[in-house]
């Protein structure tokens, strides 16, 4: 009787632990990750998880507004050099036809002119939303750090199109509870921003960034 109390006993332990186990960090950011993934796959089905890597997330670094306003900046920073190119395409076009009097490249010359000046203009209102983003930027910075929730790197197989199995990963930023996903980006956005990120620190740091 005692023997089978005792098992009895056992089996109901075994049950309330089961019932009460609660997932991990990284079962629950898997659930939820591969939900997301699964979304956007030509073959949902052929979704498999390969590996996570998840930690603590903080400001400002990982703080999704953050991010933006650095991608903000990258996106300013390649307008400027499109700018710069065709302000020296156009500088280069102006001595060219200025060495001639006729009135087909004197009009050629003002053609080239307006295109210069329109460059600098963008050029120098570029310039001047830097320099009201800038102490911003650096008050962002150089802020507290306070957490925010979790980060993960989720690398994973699925098929493409052509029926291969490849790897792809994702970055993803979690609440506190990991409950909800809270922003995604791609590995390429991660490896801009960090890389954007790092030229941007150092001219803080050389107190470029007006």
């Amino acid at each position: 009787m005692k023997r089978f109390f005792f098992l009895s006993l056992c089996v109901f332990a075994v049950a309330c632990s089961s019932k009460t186990k609660e997932p991990t960090l990284e079962e629950k950011a898997n659930d939820l990750m591969k939900q997301a993934v699964q979304k956007t796959l030509l073959f949902p089905d052929s979704y498999s998880l390969a590996d996570t890597q998840i930690d603590s997330a903080f400001t400002p670094f990982h703080d999704p507004a953050f991010v933006e306003t650095v991608f903000k900046l990258y996106g300013m920073a390649n307008e400027m050099e499109d700018l710069d190119r065709k302000m020296k395409n156009a500088k280069s076009d102006m001595s060219f036809y200025s060495s001639y009097s006729s009135s087909f490249y004197r009009e050629q010359y003002k053609e080239a002119k307006e295109k210069y000046e329109k460059a600098q203009a963008g050029i120098d209102s570029i310039n001047k939303k830097l320099k009201s983003m800038g102490e911003g930027f650096r008050k962002q910075l150089y802020g507290p750090k306070v957490f925010i929730g979790y980060r993960a790197h989720h690398s994973f197989r699925a098929q493409n199109n052509a029926g291969q199995t490849i790897m792809s990963g994702a970055y993803f930023l979690f609440d506190k509870d990991v409950t909800k996903i809270v922003a995604q980006w791609s590995e390429d956005d991660i490896n801009i921003y960090n890389e954007f990120l790092n030229g941007l620190m150092e001219s803080v740091d050389r107190q470029e960034l007006n």
